[in-house]
């Protein structure tokens, strides 16, 4: 992507830690861009300003609660009054909340959706109007959403965080056809597990859940950076689906074509997983 003369604007939610810092950094690589880091911690926010700067970029902070659409309004206005155009949004917070069906608290239900859904939604409708003002070839704006391939997979026990993420998916498919035509573009990207600070703030039924999560992260070919990369690029070229990982691609394209054979590979991943966690 070529640098342009004034650095372009990006907005990243969840910015102070994991995905949200990796893209921050990746940005600050690439060159050529000033860095919104919104999140609803001050200081790992900091934090990731210090690594941006320390990297030559620029940067600033803005505390960002993605679940109150006047929060998304002040800062809007906000960021108006002090740069000319907005080029690119990440909404990228999330959490997880894991159980059963039956056994998980609707109030975690809730809790999930009002972040990674509600959040993605009210951030979109904030601004898309703002990213459509930008006009000609060197205007493009772009909306990266972040899902999960749990949005395609929804493996047991994850039925919350599998509903928001295919939620998010949905929403940037939707999206795409909003604004076919537009100078926006839209991607989602649905990552396989990779590590980051997620299982460390969220809600599990049973703590053997999250045990086991933390082993699908430890053991997966993908990282943060990689992520972010990845899905930085798929976005730049104004690709809508970008699913990451071998495992991930194998499994969504079983899913399409052979839905015995996903839910066969699906048993065995699951079944793999439990065993080295029973209690």
């Amino acid at each position: 992507m070529p640098h342009a003369s004034t650095p372009r604007l990006a907005l990243v939610t969840g910015a102070g830690s994991g995905l949200g810092r990796a893209f921050a950094l990746e940005l600050t690589r690439l060159g050529g861009w000033h860095v919104v880091i919104a999140d609803i911690n001050q200081a790992s926010a900091e934090e990731t300003l210090q690594l941006v700067i320390a990297a030559g970029g620029s940067g600033q902070v803005e505390m960002l609660d993605v679940r109150h659409p006047e929060a998304w309004e002040q800062l809007r206005t906000k960021l108006k009054s002090e740069h000319p155009a907005l080029n690119l949004l990440i909404n990228n917070a999330g959490v997880v909340a894991s159980g059963r069906i039956d056994a998980l608290p609707l109030a975690d239900f809730d809790w999930a959706y009002s972040i990674n859904t509600r959040g993605v939604i009210i951030g979109c409708q904030t601004m898309i109007p703002w990213l459509g003002e930008n006009s000609g070839n060197s205007g493009a704006s772009y909306i990266l959403n972040v899902a999960s391939i749990c949005g395609f997979l929804a493996p047991p026990g994850l039925a919350a965080y599998n509903a928001s993420k295919a939620a998010i998916i949905a929403i940037s498919e939707t999206l795409a056809s909003e604004l076919r035509g537009t100078n926006i573009g839209v991607t989602v990207v649905c990552p396989w597990f990779f590590k980051t600070q997620l299982l460390e703030s969220g809600r599990f039924t049973q703590q053997s859940s999250k045990a086991a999560g933390d082993q699908l992260m430890s053991t997966s070919p993908l990282n943060a950076t990689r992520v972010a990369k990845e899905a930085l690029r798929a976005t730049f070229r104004k690709r809508l689906h970008h699913v990451m990982g071998p495992w991930a691609r194998i499994m969504w394209r079983a899913k399409r074509i052979a839905p015995a054979l996903f839910h066969w590979l699906q048993d065995i991943v699951v079944q793999r997983n439990a065993k080295r966690h029973e209690v």
